[in-house]
This record gives C-alpha cells, sequence and structure tokens, in this order.
C-alpha cells in the first residue's frame, strides 16, 4: 500500500491510502469552488446594486458647496449718489456781512431810525454773510445704498469719496464700508 504525503493532509496522509486521499481532496476543491461560486455570485448581485448608489452619495457630497454664515454687515453696492450741500458759514462770513448790513444801514434814514436802520443792516448782514459762507464752501457727500446679505436694504452717508461702484461687495466696519 503506497502512501502519499500531501501538505495539507499531513497529519491523516501517514495512515490513508493515496486513492482516498486524491478522493478527499477532489471532494474538497469542489466544496471550496462550490462555496466560493455560491459566495460571489449572490454577493456580486448586491455589490452591482449598492456599488453605484454607494458612489453616486459620495460624489454628490464631494461636490456640494457647505452653507456659508450669513454676514449681517456684508452686501452688495446698488447705487452711489454724490450730493453736494451748503457747507456750514463761520465767524468770518457773519462779522463781514454784518459789517457790510451796517454800513449799508447806516446811509438810510437820519436820528433814531438811522440807529435802527444800522442794527437791522448789521443784522441782516450777519445772516446773509454766514449764509454766503456757507455756500462758497459746498460740502459732498457719498450717499452710498448697500442691499445686505439678510435681505435688508440700507444707504450709508460718507463724508469722503468710497471709490465704490455698483456691484462691490462690502462690509459696513466702523460707519463705514470697505470692499471685500
Amino acid at each position: 500500500m503506497t502512501i502519499c504525503n500531501y501538505s495539507v493532509f499531513a497529519i491523516s496522509a501517514a495512515a490513508t491510502p493515496c486513492h482516498k486521499l486524491a478522493f478527499q481532496k477532489e471532494t474538497i476543491d469542489l466544496y471550496f469552488t462550490t462555496t466560493t461560486t455560491v459566495f460571489w455570485r449572490t454577493h456580486m448581485k448586491v455589490i452591482k446594486f449598492l456599488l453605484p448608489a454607494i458612489l453616486a452619495v459620495t460624489v454628490s457630497g464631494a461636490y456640494a458647496q457647505p452653507k456659508r454664515a450669513v454676514c449681517a454687515e456684508c452686501g452688495t453696492v446698488t447705487a452711489v449718489k454724490v450730493i453736494e450741500k451748503d457747507g456750514e458759514g463761520g465767524a468770518a462770513g457773519m462779522v463781514a456781512g454784518g459789517v457790510a448790513g451796517a454800513l449799508l444801514g447806516h446811509q438810510v434814514g437820519g436820528g433814531t431810525g438811522k440807529t435802527l436802520a444800522t442794527v437791522a443792516g448789521a443784522a441782516g448782514g450777519a445772516y446773509a454773510g454766514k449764509k454766503i459762507e456757507g455756500k462758497m464752501n459746498k460740502v459732498k457727500e457719498w450717499h452710498v445704498t448697500v442691499r445686505y446679505e439678510t435681505g435688508n436694504t440700507g444707504t450709508v452717508v460718507l463724508k469722503n469719496d468710497p471709490n465704490l461702484r455698483n456691484g462691490d461687495h462690502v462690509r459696513r466696519e466702523n460707519g463705514g464700508l470697505n470692499r471685500i
């Protein structure tokens, strides 16, 4: 009787004839082949269905943009208007106007009427002088209308040219607007 030494069956090979070992090996091979085939056939159906679904969810998540928090102080410029206003009249305009008015008032009438005309001329001249000085010192203001990310619209009045145009993205900071 011949003894075969298969490495897989080394323990039982010493007492088992070759033809029985060959039959056992074929049976085990057939079992593994059948089991493996059945396993892969059933699991491949599941994999064929789940893999595209998993990929679709993964890929769509990769392209999704994260939502940015709304900035209540950020927005888009919708209008920029430059408005000229009369400046403030100062003491110089009042004094010059008062003197000119007093001189003109002094030319009118005589006695008590002359004194009243001089006082009225001085008061009217001071008022006119202040207004004239204000007209000469015109002030520009920039009224910038902003549509904020919150949906609200507001106007910011600036004393200096902000150099902003319609469509610029800005942030309101310290009473002014900064381009972002």
